[in-house]
């Protein structure tokens, strides 16, 4: 079998607004749902707290969040060490997750100021047994500067904690939040625990989308056949932290979705359509250019908000910063429809029959 890598990394920047993304631009994930970790490192912070536990409980917020069982091996395994024939790149698969604080990647630097590493390994999309990811090997840059610790990011400390979380996220399946605040962010934010998009990017990849908060029902396409595909999507007026359907006119707002597309439709051109029904029933659809156009009922006129080739997940910025009082706006109901279709299917629509549905008061 062909094995595959990929280099998930944490930055030290920051960014707005939430959403999920999948690793692979597939659906790749573990298919027992289940991880085993050797976590053997030795360090503890400045006030004597273990790094290995602070890594231990990090799993356990996933576990106790979503239904992926995590097992802890207080042992220290090197990941730079392969098991098997096969070698892979800055280490081996040997089928087992490790981790390590260490100045290098097996003799590698850490790529300029990276705070870790993931490496995720398995078998590739295109394989024999798609999605499986079989392995994942986390680098922590024992170059930096390390605390445990809750709350704001520190400039100057990075907090071994939510470094932790991020990156068994890699090692699930997730792949970086274009435009978000939250845990798989990324760069390192304010965020110290999962937020909701977190959570419901492992549950859909683990097939569970009941468990996502977000879940918009209905799927459905416009020629009213069966679809697979899944819609997510809120608004967020404190970066993903919670969603609401009802905010004042003076908050600042961010609505966004994440589309979940057929297996079948992955690695095709499509189109990401956002469609706003007013409380008077005038339709707007977004636009490439972030604007909104007047439309009728006929879906060939139909502006796209993004044309690309399809991954596993892709998100939609719907709205960014918005502050209704900055444009006069106020006592406005607003539901925004989530859909998306091929360039080989000219008049089919997936979407969900149920919309982000908001509220903006005085």
């Amino acid at each position: 079998m062909r094995k595959i890598l990929t280099i998930a990394v944490l930055l030290l920047l920051g960014q707005s607004a939430s959403g999920f993304t999948f690793l692979f631009e597939g659906k790749n994930r573990h298919l027992d749902s289940s991880v085993t970790f050797y976590a053997g490192i030795m360090q503890v912070s400045p006030d004597g707290r273990s790094f290995n536990t602070a890594f231990s409980e990090a799993a356990l917020d996933w576990q106790s969040q979503t239904r992926i069982s995590i097992n802890i091996i207080n042992e220290y395994l090197d990941p730079c060490t392969s098991t098997t024939p096969v070698s892979g790149f800055l280490g081996g698969l040997d089928g087992k997750a490790s981790i390590d604080m260490t100045a290098t990647v097996c003799g590698n630097d850490f790529f300029g100021p990276l705070a870790a590493i993931a490496l995720p390994g398995g078998t590739s999309p295109t394989g024999p047994n798609p999605g499986d990811i079989t392995d994942g090997d986390i680098y922590f840059n024992g170059s930096l500067n390390w605390d445990i610790y809750d709350g704001p990011r520190r400039p100057d400390l990075l907090d071994f904690s939510r470094v932790s979380l991020h990156e068994i996220g890699h090692i699930l399946g997730l792949s970086h939040t274009i435009f978000s605040q939250e845990i798989m962010n990324a760069e390192v934010t304010d965020a110290d625990v999962l937020y909701p998009d977190d959570i419901c990017g492992i549950a859909i990849l683990y097939e569970t989308p009941q468990d996502c908060t977000m879940l918009l029902e209905g799927s459905t396409s416009m020629s009213g056949g069966p679809t697979t595909a899944i819609f997510t999507g809120g608004a967020t007026a404190d970066s993903g932290a919670s969603y609401e359907t009802m905010f004042s006119s003076t908050q600042s707002l961010n609505v966004v979705s994440t589309i979940v597309v057929e297996d079948a439709h992955i690695g095709l051109q499509g189109n990401l359509y956002v469609v706003v029904v007013l409380a008077d029933g005038t339709l707007l659809a977004k636009n490439s250019d972030g604007g909104f156009d007047p439309i009728t009922e006929d879906i060939n006129s139909f502006p796209s908000a993004e044309s690309k080739v399809l991954a596993g997940a892709n998100e939609l910025l719907i709205l960014e910063n918005l502050v209704a009082a900055d444009l006069g706006i106020a006592n406005i109901g607003l539901s925004f429809y989530i859909a998306y279709s091929l360039v080989t299917e000219p008049g089919e629509l997936y979407f969900a029959s149920t919309p982000i549905r908001l509220t903006i008061t005085e």
